[in-house]
């Protein structure tokens, strides 16, 4: 506790000044993370591209709708993870940035509808459509209704509060 420190005063008071509202040591916390997201973003891509040529190209005539509805999966989960290695390559985070602001809002934008998306799509395989039934029922649509919009509602809740 000596004149110099910045955190005290002469008369032995404690003082402080906020620097920064943002993470300034990105190479630490996301220097690890960044290349693996790159990774899973290469992979997600090569399963993307291998499933929809697999569906729509070489097997057109024997794939049903589930499997060609099923595609959104790896492409949701693609732009999910390329999104958010862009938001973490982008550290820090000024508040200023205006561009970052747009780049979390697809960020949280995405990942809510691709949660939807899976949970809608896991409801419609375990309820056996296209495999035992063709057709939704009335009541098994509106279910689905009533859970893509609690996942959505949710999702954007939990987003809104952080």
């Amino acid at each position: 506790m000596n004149g110099t420190d910045p955190l005290y005063t002469k008369n032995g008071t404690i003082s402080a000044v906020l620097d920064h509202q943002f993470i300034q040591y990105c190479d630490t916390l996301f220097g690890p993370i960044l290349p693996v997201y790159y990774t899973l973003v290469g992979a997600w891509a090569v399963i993307a591209i291998v499933w929809v040529a697999w569906t729509y190209v070489i097997q057109k005539h024997n794939t049903l709708y589930a499997q060609k509805a099923m595609t959104l999966i790896p492409i949701a989960k693609l732009f999910e993870l390329a999104i958010t290695a862009a938001y973490i390559a982008n550290c820090p985070w000024p508040p200023s940035m205006q561009s970052l602001k747009y780049l979390d809002m697809a960020r949280i934008s995405i990942v809510t509808i691709a949660s939807t998306i899976y949970l809608a799509l896991f409801y419609i395989l375990c309820q056996g459509w296209n495999v035992i039934s063709f057709a939704l029922t009335r009541d098994q649509a509106t279910y689905l209704t009533m859970i893509m919009g609690a996942t959505y509602l949710s999702y954007s809740a939990y987003f809104l509060s952080s």
